[in-house]
């Protein structure tokens, strides 16, 4: 009885308690706590809302535990204060799950559809897995859908090469190709073809595992010979093989689609497309002034040697071997008559440059050995025109000579003694008397050859010819 009345008083007193707290405001209704540090947290709130959704949306709730289901932010553990550095960190949070997007176009990787391809075939696309690959196109580009390169290697200037490149088990064939005026390894280069071919091994790409399609609808593994002419009119040609027809569709040179219908199965079981061309806006690389090393170390002869086929020549005292640096003969007073001359070489490449010394002038081939694009200063003349001052052919005239004496002028029946011992091919017409020597019997390639004047059967001109290794 005593412990129940106890209770009882206890009770009262409690209540007594709480009455007083709440008509002094100490208790507010719903049982909050109206602290002074309360009302700063929700005036702090308040003053974020300029920012951006996400960061607005990040901090609803002063005393989250975990992060709302809708954003990827951390689980918070504490009320997050809306600091200059938390804005900042949930921004950049929310930039990195945005999703990729086709660098040539404004679609999230692997979501484009039929409505984004083009209807011509001509414009070289096709819809794989909801991506859109049009050529030609960037290895970088080509990568991003997952692809890896099967090997390594360098293509020079406007050089191709066959390489295989696979991605989950799937293997394609394509053509890498070297726009720019420098060497480049594989994976700077161009895709510029590709070939996909229904096979199961590690050289195909199984049609049933894959969907692709190519303009105007026509769907790898499905659509059969009526469906590509009704889509695309009649091919430019058509080979009928033992497994195969094969429907050609050419634009123009290295611009063409071949399309392989097989006859077991009657659809579209290979496609292998191409096109060429440098895209809009391309940028093919700068060229550099650096002396390539070959042409520091060209040695000159000190004297003639008795051999025709040392492509040696004596130029007003000075011994000279072909090939022959350009810069050797601007150090004799020649000049590039730059106006009329190319003003780059690309890489292991040839161009044409115009030579001036005084009254004389004569247009050359030039060839650059490096790896690398540089300008006509740093490159080589692989063949020469020595003539007489009589000749109106182009060249260079004056005192010049050429192993075994052989001079401008020379008569005939004194060349012909010179070139006793010598093999050569001798051929007349109304307009000279030449006289060949070839570096290998069947291959007229690297070569001395000197023409006769048919008149007055003296030496006219002397060509001299041989490949930059």
């Amino acid at each position: 009885m005593k412990k129940t009345i106890r209770v009882i008083i206890a009770l009262m007193l409690v209540f007594t308690v709480l009455a007083v707290l709440t008509a002094c405001g100490v208790i507010g209704q719903g049982g909050q706590t109206t602290t002074e540090a309360g009302t700063t947290e929700r005036q702090t709130r308040n003053t974020t809302s300029e920012e951006p959704e996400t960061t607005t949306e990040a901090l609803t709730s002063p005393l989250t535990t975990e992060a709302p289901a809708s954003t990827t932010t951390a689980p918070v553990t504490e009320a997050p204060t809306t600091t200059e550095e938390a804005t900042t960190e949930i921004q950049t949070e929310a930039v990195t799950t945005e999703p990729e997007v086709d660098p040539r176009r404004d679609i999230p990787l692997g979501m484009a559809t039929l409505d984004d391809l083009s209807e011509n075939w001509s414009d070289f696309e096709m819809l794989v897995e909801g991506n859109i690959y049009k050529l030609p196109m960037s290895y970088e580009e080509f990568a991003s859908y997952g692809w890896q390169l099967n090997e390594e290697g360098e293509l020079r200037p406007h050089q191709y090469s066959l390489v295989r490149a696979k991605k989950d088990g799937a293997t394609v064939t394509l053509r890498m190709i070297n726009f720019s005026i420098n060497n480049l390894p594989y994976d700077k280069c161009l895709v510029g073809g590709i070939n996909i071919e229904n096979y199961a091994s590690t050289s195909g790409w199984p049609m049933d595992s894959v969907t692709i399609y190519l303009p105007g609808g026509i769907q790898y593994g499905v659509s059969g010979v009526d469906d590509i002419k009704s889509a695309y009119g009649e091919p430019s040609s058509e080979y009928e093989g033992s497994l195969y027809l094969n429907l050609t569709y050419k634009f123009d040179t290295y611009q063409e689609i071949d399309l392989y219908v097989y006859y077991e199965s009657g659809v579209l079981e290979e496609i292998d497309m191409q096109n060429f061309v440098t895209p809009a806006g391309f940028d093919k690389g700068s060229a550099s002034d650096v002396v390539p090393n070959t042409v520091l170390e060209y040695e000159k002869p000190s004297s003639l040697d008795e051999d025709l086929l040392s492509y040696q020549f004596m130029l007003e005292g000075e011994y000279y071997s072909v090939p022959i640096p350009i810069r050797e003969l601007l150090a004799k007073g020649w000049s590039i008559e730059a106006e009329r001359s190319a003003d780059v070489v690309s890489a292991h490449d040839f161009d044409y440059v115009y030579l001036r010394n005084g009254n004389q002038s004569f247009r050359a081939m030039i060839h650059n050995n490096a790896d690398y694009a540089t300008i006509p200063e740093n490159c080589w003349i692989s063949r020469l025109y020595l003539i007489s001052p009589s000749s109106n052919d182009s060249g260079i005239a004056g005192n010049w000579a050429i192993p075994r004496g052989i001079t401008p002028g020379m008569a005939q029946a004194a060349l012909e003694a010179a070139l006793q011992g010598v093999t050569y091919e001798k051929e007349e017409t109304d307009y000279g008397i030449y006289y060949g020597v070839y570096e290998t019997e069947y291959t007229h390639i690297d070569y001395v050859y000197i023409e006769v004047d048919a008149d007055d059967k003296t030496v006219r001109t002397v060509e001299i010819n041989k490949r930059l290794e």
